[in-house]
């Protein structure tokens, strides 16, 4: 924005004051690389006679002391600054940084400002070349910084702020004092408003309210502002903004170029500006997001230079004709738009409907994104509910294959024969008194003459087989007078008969392939272990009592209540239970 002022000040004391460009900040540059070799001799010599400088404005923090104006910094302000050396009238186009054109020599199409942000300033002044069918090759870089310092320097400017543009610039001073570190204060009424550097940064880059084209209206009206102060401004002001401004700046112009400006500053004057594309739509482009269409390339092409240069009936080279058909077909705009000239600052034109389809394009995106989590939901839910289907019939399956055994069946599961007829009266059967299985001490046992080994029907568990609705081996605890602990698999005996139970230790030695690994599922549930095994899998798992808790056993990570037949009662290796032993 304040390229015009610092070019004509600077051309003032530049044959006087050559240290000023040692402090200007040094971009790779080949202006060889920007030239536009698509233009004929004839398109060149309608040119002649003006002398064009890009200015880009960049919202860069300062690095190391100096600002950072180099490529990776979005060029918010692409204007093409052109002075008639004869009549010394200064044109200004400012080109929306939202505009889709061909950007790189990759032949890459996105906004125009991504194009300083990949390649910095030579990218951005070939962009502008090869689309506009231009041939500029010097280029002036500035940031926000640069543009508050030079007009604080110069005592301010006043501005017309209508109350519509009140309501949204004090949000950017104060972002803007954050990015610069110059203070400044908020306003609080509209009309004419004498503006400090900050307060006239922030009003020029308002993009709310109305519309983005009313923004760079906004820029035009502080340059003009700034100008006009600094053409009355005395020689040590002028003085001052070169010396503080120069040092953030970053340009290929030479002290030469401005010798001619210098020698005859009083008659150059800020003439008419504009913003291009001058007839334009808008277009969603993919990954580019909401992006401004030239309608078309071509036609805006032939205004623009009808406006810089006057040349009437301009043909476009072949290269700007081959970009405006991408863009035509890309964005769907074939037809020539009409040309918006300007924009009125307060609320825009058509800012009401530009509006509401800004509001609209966000709602139907919203909308999209709330249908594809809602797709993605039910797709989720659906698996799972598959999951669970199949992990219901697997269990249903189990329960089936195993519900239907007699005791010929598990007996061919034990290798044939009755085996546990050899432990005689002292084994699974015997009423008197005797340790191991069966027996009615305390410990893992079923009660006499009930379950033996092997021989668990349908509602019972059988070896390393607990399912739902099921005890399963070492899952409950027995309540005994005097000292108690924990046994293998989790049942809790008597010390005074730990001796008579270790028949019954080893004839839990079934319950120890694994155990549950899930939590008690509420407050004095039953004890629970780990398990490697899945909830579907046939094999339960022993788990660990806790003394004084209920009669409540975990399979698969669910707890599970005994059968009312097998209330209070200890689960014994073959799975059914047996009383607690007396106590000693």
């Amino acid at each position: 924005m304040i390229l015009a002022l610092i070019l004509l000040a600077a051309a003032a004391l530049a044959y006087v004051n050559h240290a000023i460009f040692g402090n200007m900040q040094q971009l790779d540059f080949d202006e060889k690389k920007v030239q536009n070799v698509n233009l004929s001799d004839d398109q060149l010599a309608q040119m002649k006679g003006h002398w064009m400088v890009a200015c880009f404005g960049v919202d860069s923090r300062a690095e190391n002391g100096k600002m950072n104006v180099g490529k990776g910094s979005n060029a918010d302000v692409n204007m093409i600054c052109s002075i008639d050396m004869e009549t010394g009238e200064i044109k200004l186009v400012s080109v929306f940084r939202d505009t889709y054109l061909n950007i790189s020599d990759k032949n890459t199409y996105n906004k125009i400002n991504a194009a300083y942000a990949i390649g910095g300033p030579e990218q951005a002044v070939a962009a502008l070349n090869k689309n506009l069918d231009l041939n500029i090759t010097q280029y002036a870089t500035f940031n926000w910084k640069a543009v508050a310092d030079g007009i604080n320097i110069l005592g301010g400017v006043d501005i017309e702020l209508s109350e519509n543009e009140r309501s949204w610039i004090n949000a950017y001073i104060t972002e803007t004092v954050n990015e610069t570190g110059i203070g400044s204060h908020q306003i609080e009424k509209a009309g004419l408003v004498h503006m400090d550097g900050v307060q006239a940064v922030a009003y020029g880059r308002i993009r709310y309210g109305d519309t983005d084209y009313a923004r760079t209206e906004r820029q035009r009206i502080v340059l003009q502002a700034a100008f006009d102060k600094a053409k009355t401004a005395d020689w040590a002001t002028i003085n001052n903004v070169i010396q503080t401004v120069m040092p953030q700046l970053a340009t290929n112009i030479e002290m030469t170029d401005l010798i001619p400006l210098a020698r005859n500053l009083s008659k150059f004057h800020i003439g008419d500006t504009k913003g291009f594309p001058m007839a334009r739509g808008e277009a969603n482009i993919g990954k580019n997001g909401d992006c401004v269409i030239p309608q078309t390339l071509e036609s805006n092409v032939v205004e623009l230079h009808q406006f810089l240069f006057g040349t009437e009936n301009y043909q476009p080279s072949s290269k700007v004709q081959s970009y405006s058909s991408h863009i035509s077909e890309v964005s769907g705009m074939y037809n020539e738009g009409k040309s918006i000239d300007h924009v009125p600052v307060d609320q825009g034109l058509n800012a009401s409907s530009y509006i509401k389809a800004r509001q609209k394009r966000a709602a139907e995106k919203a909308a999209a994104e709330q249908k594809a989590r809602e797709e993605a939901e039910a797709a989720q839910k659906k698996e799972d509910e598959t999951t669970e289907s199949l992990q219901t019939e697997t269990q249903a399956e189990t329960a089936d294959y195993f519900g239907d055994w007699n005791e010929e069946d598990w007996d061919e599961f034990w290798g044939g024969g009755n085996w546990y007829d050899d432990w005689g009266d002292e084994g699974i059967g015997s009423d008197d008194g005797a340790t191991g299985p069966g027996a009615e001490v305390s410990g893992p046992g079923a009660e006499s003459g009930t379950t033996k080994p092997g021989t668990s029907k349908p509602g019972t568990s059988k070896p390393g087989t607990s399912k739902p609705g099921t005890s399963a081996p070492g899952n409950s605890s027995n309540s005994s007078s005097g000292s108690s602990q924990t046994s293998p698999g989790g049942s809790t005996s008597d010390k005074s008969s730990q001796d008579e139970s270790s028949g019954a230790a080893q004839g839990s030695s079934g319950s120890e392939n694994g155990s549950s690994g899930s939590k008690p599922t509420s407050p004095g549930s039953s004890g629970s272990g780990t398990s490697g095994l899945t909830p579907d899998s046939p094999a339960g798992g022993a788990g660990t009592g806790n003394q004084g808790s209920s009669d409540t056993n975990t399979s698969g990570g669910q707890a599970i209540s005994d059968p009312p037949e097998q209330e209070q009662e200890a689960a014994g290796p073959g799975g059914s239970a047996g009383p607690a032993g007396p106590a000693a």
